[in-house]
């Protein structure tokens, strides 16, 4: 009827919830979201998940965009039955690859940054951002370690 899904959510008052509103995915997500978005009072994220993305032909989540606004995006896998994998290097790759396609930068979301995502963003996506998401005294960790020397 005229509006965003981001729109209905804020005439629901879910932006404006304590208890934070995670949304799945984004893709709908359109430039005059971002202005209602910022404006949110309760903590508000988006998870994208880019390979059910490109399975469904579904357009992009607009992570610059997010980034730029202060809402963190966390970096998801979905399910494998929306994409066939699990895999979150997969996911990371796929992230940074489809940004730099959507975006027309080719140094925008380095590998750097997608991990970025993978890990801080993530958790602030979830609310544990103070608690996890980095390597940093007083913060719980589970730690992988990555054989750079070969394939």
């Amino acid at each position: 009827y005229g509006r965003t899904p981001i729109e209905i959510l804020q005439r629901a008052g879910l932006l404006d919830n304590e208890s934070g509103l995670l949304i799945a995915h984004g893709t709908g997500i359109v430039d005059r979201d971002l202005p209602v978005l910022a404006a949110a009072s309760g903590p508000v994220a988006v998870a994208t998940a880019p390979r059910g993305y490109l399975k469904f032909a579904w357009g992009p989540t607009p992570v610059r965009a997010l980034r730029e606004i202060g809402v963190p995006v966390g970096l998801a896998t979905d399910g494998a039955a929306s994409n066939n994998s699990l895999d979150v290097w997969e996911s990371m790759a796929l992230t940074s690859l489809v940004q730099k396609s959507t975006e027309g930068d080719p140094r925008w979301l380095t590998s750097r940054q997608a991990l970025h995502h993978a890990t801080l963003q993530s958790a602030r996506a979830v609310g544990l951002g103070e608690r996890i998401g980095c390597l940093a005294p007083g913060r719980r960790a589970d730690i992988v370690l990555v054989d750079l020397s070969g394939p």
